[in-house]
């Protein structure tokens, strides 16, 4: 290792923390979720860090995940028009 040397540190948006959250509560891996998503792992850490993506790629992650787009985004389920926390909450 080089002296002086830090790895980057990744600074993760929101959405980019509950996708990471998600991921090491179920054990899996960002390569499963970049290889479902049909993407690479630096696209999805891009994703993660940013918050950026496109729907159908969001689609894909939440379905990976089994959740709902609505707590990838807001951290929230949403019933009836009125969202409500489903950390218990």
């Amino acid at each position: 290792m080089l002296v002086g040397y830090q790895p980057k540190k990744r600074t993760l948006c929101e959405l980019g923390q509950r996708i990471d959250d998600l991921l090491f509560e179920r054990d899996m891996s960002a390569s499963s979720i970049a290889d479902f998503c049909g993407c690479d792992r630096k696209t999805l850490y891009s994703i993660m860090e940013s918050g950026e993506c496109r729907l159908s790629t969001m689609i894909k992650i939440a379905d990976f995940l089994n959740v709902s787009i609505d707590f990838l985004v807001y951290g929230k389920e949403r019933n009836n028009g009125k969202a409500s926390n489903t950390e218990g909450n």
